[in-house]
């Protein structure tokens, strides 16, 4: 896998750090406080953004399970000291690949502020970050089915079935399995007994929308997990049941 950074001269040919080629238009935040998109002297990172990207960015594990690839595009402003505020995400690709970009220039290092009519001025500036793995589908990392620390829920399962279960028809007690991975989002999920077709989709449906758990640790790393579940569903009140197995 590798991070790419693309010039910001491909974005809209409105950014470049090495032909600054800005769009040209100013907006006031009040007075004698405006924001620019275009001046004089454009802002410049103060590290080699690639290098820096490649040392501090992280591809998210979730987005390499599910081959997310694409690119992030971060919007801040460059202040007249260097320093960077109001970063967001202006279009993001899920997986967690936008929280880590932009995470990551919230802790870099100040810019050379942009110069307008010799002064230094408050930039707008936007950073268009790409995730590409190298392979292309990244080999799948081991599930374990027994682990030093299993997985938990921090809280009721039983409770959380009980006020999400849609489904009102009875169905035979089951099991159900499904693989907790390293962040504690649970995935997936697989009926191994039980459960009539009628309710399985609703099953899958409550078990994926589950708060994460307390991810299982293996050689004090969180690893992805097996864990299971046994449903009945008690007729005499038509409430749903969660055991823990």
């Amino acid at each position: 896998m590798k991070y790419l950074l693309i010039p910001v001269g491909f974005l809209l040919s409105c950014f470049s750090f090495a032909l600054p080629a800005y769009c040209q238009t100013k907006t006031s935040v009040q007075p004698n406080d405006s924001i620019y998109t275009y001046v004089e002297q454009m802002p410049e990172p103060g590290v080699d953004i690639t290098a820096y990207l490649n040392n501090h960015l992280r591809y998210p594990d979730s987005a390499a399970d599910h081959n997310i690839q694409g690119r992030v595009i971060l919007k801040f402003i460059v202040n007249e000291d260097g320093s960077l505020s109001d970063c967001k995400v202006e279009k993001g690709i899920g997986g967690g690949c936008d929280k880590a970009a932009l995470d990551v220039l919230k802790n870099m290092p100040k810019w050379k502020a942009g110069i307008h009519n010799g002064k230094p001025v408050k930039v707008l500036t936007m950073l268009p970050v790409t995730f590409t793995l190298s392979e292309k589908k990244k080999a799948p990392r081991p599930i374990y089915t027994t682990i030093d620390q299993p997985p938990y829920p921090e809280y009721s399962v039983s409770n959380y079935f009980r006020d999400n279960f849609q489904c009102k028809e009875s169905f035979d007690d089951g099991v159900v399995r499904f693989v907790v991975n390293e962040d504690g989002s649970i995935s997936d999920p697989s009926i191994i007994s039980g459960v009539d077709a009628g309710c399985r989709y609703e099953v899958y449906r409550v078990l994926k929308s589950m708060p994460h758990w307390k991810p299982g640790r293996q050689s004090g790393q969180p690893a992805r997990t097996y864990s299971s579940i046994r449903i009945r569903y008690v007729r005499l009140t038509g409430d749903v049941v969660v055991e823990s197995i």
